[in-house]
């Protein structure tokens, strides 16, 4: 939440999710309907956060080389 990287599903999706079976809110440990936006963070040692990827498309995801680069731009 601090970094800006949940997304509230709209509780018009609670019915859905209460037909599945619930399992959200069993993860989640409570009644949020919050899930995370698939994310890359690089981190240097000292906690700042260098680069980010957020996707909201979970089937997209970040390309390992570019991944790679970040590591070698440091």
């Amino acid at each position: 939440r601090r970094l800006g990287i949940v997304w509230k599903q709209p509780d018009t999706l609670r019915p859905v999710f209460e037909m599945l079976g619930g399992g959200l809110e069993a993860k989640n440990g409570d009644n949020s309907l919050e899930v995370p936006v698939p994310t890359t963070l690089l981190v240097d040692r000292t906690g700042t956060v260098r680069n980010v990827h957020t996707e909201p498309d979970y089937f997209q995801r970040l390309d390992p080389e570019v991944a790679l680069n970040w590591i070698e731009a440091l």
